[in-house]
């Protein structure tokens, strides 16, 4: 049970530190576009 809750918080955090870089990509995309 403790295995399966320390894998779901660590899915959650890739996925917001994904997110994280594709938000931060695509602002450079932009700043470098102009």
């Amino acid at each position: 049970m403790l295995c399966a809750s320390a894998l779901g918080s660590h899915i959650v955090w890739a996925c917001v530190a994904y997110r994280f870089v594709a938000e931060l990509l695509l602002l450079l995309d932009v700043s470098t576009s102009q």
